[in-house]
């Protein structure tokens, strides 16, 4: 039985993608109420008399990604801009969040670069390179950064996320043309972009490589966060330190022995990134107190 994977969903209908050609198919009846086919699953199909085909089975997934839902994914590039709008630090590490907790590799990429200078650049990205992140600088304007992004992304599926209006679908436009995805301005009352991707779709890189151009939004919940011990992991910075704190359920805050917040004193942790962490923890433990209501 052939066996496809789904790029995209189309009013019921799932376009399928194997090494000679993609169909059109619709799921089979027994899917309806017991499995959910997402974006990027590989499934067996068989084929009609009018050349589409059915889903017959949904082969095993290595990961699901629930937000966007995307099967089988193997990394995520969270865009930022670095101008027009500014991405703070703070909406930075919410989305750092996000991607830490899928447990995918992750890469950053600096935007529009062509509106600042090496050291605006730096300012804003170089502590994240510090923290062993991958940190790539890009302007889909004047092509800058294209062959190293083309590199990062040309095996497997890659996730593209991020606020609206960084630029993501014009990257995708850069890396290849033909896509024609529409892109959107700034909008000068709000300050931020208005949403141009309005599906969830894998879009064919090379031979061997996908990307999901995803809908950018502003502000990212942290509801699936558990806790300030869910929320230390998210954090790579504090986890390893963590383990040296006398209490095992240190939040961070005011707790004696705290190896965190001496960290932060003695400057081995960046003081910004630990208010950050206070104001997560303060949103998460509202959420969990509201649950409970």
């Amino acid at each position: 039985m052939p066996e496809g994977r789904v790029v995209r969903a189309v009013g019921g209908f799932y376009d399928l993608k194997n090494a000679k050609k993609e169909i059109r198919a619709r799921a089979r009846g027994k899917f309806r109420g017991q499995e959910t086919i997402y974006v990027g699953d590989w499934v067996e199909y068989s084929l009609t008399p009018d050349g589409g085909g059915v889903i017959e089975r949904i082969l095993p997934r290595k990961n699901l990604l629930k937000r966007p839902y995307v099967a089988n994914v193997d990394r995520i590039v969270l865009v930022f801009s670095l101008k027009d709008p500014d991405c703070p630090q703070l909406l930075i590490d919410r989305f750092l969040l996000l991607a830490e907790d899928s447990g995918l590799g992750i890469i950053l990429v600096f935007n529009k670069a062509d509106l600042t200078g090496p050291n605006e650049q730096e300012q804003l990205a170089g502590p994240y390179r510090d923290l062993g992140y991958k940190v790539i600088y890009t302007s889909a304007r004047t092509q800058q950064g294209k062959e190293v992004l083309l590199k990062a992304v040309a095996q497997d599926v890659t996730v593209l996320a991020g606020p609206s209006g960084v630029g993501k679908s014009s990257l995708l436009n850069m890396i290849n043309p033909a896509f024609r995805l529409k892109t959107g301005e700034v909008s000068a009352k709000i300050g931020r972009g208005r949403h141009t991707t309005r599906r969830v779709e894998l879009l064919p890189i090379t031979e061997e490589g996908f990307i999901v151009d995803t809908p950018g939004f502003s502000r990212l919940n942290l509801d699936f966060i558990d806790g300030a011990r869910g929320l230390t992991q998210l954090f790579p910075d504090f986890a390893s330190k963590a383990e040296n704190c006398r209490f095992t359920g240190c939040r961070h805050v005011k707790e004696p022995d705290c190896a965190v917040r001496e960290a932060v004193e003695k400057k081995a942790v960046n003081s910004w990134r630990y208010e950050h962490y206070l104001l997560f923890l303060e949103e998460i433990e509202n959420l969990q107190a509201q649950r409970y209501r």
